[in-house]
């Protein structure tokens, strides 16, 4: 997308690479105990495919701006465009929420979620975006599958395919 967009050249060398990855994730995700045991997520995949396309195009869009602009300043101008999309999405479950009765726990993986992840792990993906460009940046993608793998596997012993291990070394 960046380098349709003009942002970066075009290596044969970084779309094997790309597609090498993406095999790697795949036998990540499609061999998940999760995936196996389920019926009808052709849907679900399709979405989480068409995501990834709609956050690469989203980094390209931001690149020029990351350029003039903080990366805190890109995360807070960012903010409202995110949640009045994901409103609909999350009104009825936040309403439906029994927030007296959440765990410490609980609260603590909420805030890790929204300060770690959130505030931290976006301004430092557009740190990327800025540094080395939207497809550099994107790199960071191809570890979420097998960081959640393996952290599936020591925090809730959930078991890995032989072909979840093959993905996790592509």
């Amino acid at each position: 997308i960046a380098c349709l967009a003009g942002q970066e050249t075009f290596k044969w060398s970084i779309l094997g690479g790309t597609l090498f990855a993406f095999v790697g994730v795949g036998l990540v995700v499609g061999f998940s105990p999760s995936v196996l045991a389920s019926e009808g997520l052709l849907l679900g995949h399709f979405l989480l495919l068409a995501s990834a396309f709609v956050w690469a195009g989203a980094t390209v869009v931001s690149r020029p701006i990351v350029a003039k602009v903080d990366p805190l300043q890109m995360l807070t101008l960012s903010m409202p465009a995110g949640l009045l999309a994901l409103m609909p999405y999350g009104l009825i479950a936040t309403a439906r929420t029994p927030w007296a009765d959440l765990t410490l726990t609980a609260w603590a993986m909420m805030g890790y979620f929204a300060i770690a992840a959130g505030v931290i792990g976006f301004m430092l993906f557009y740190r990327g975006v800025q540094q080395v460009g939207a497809s550099g940046a994107m790199l960071y993608k191809y570890l979420v599958s097998p960081l959640a793998a393996i952290s599936g596997y020591f925090v809730l012993r959930a078991g890995l395919h032989p072909l979840q291990l093959v993905g996790l070394v592509i």
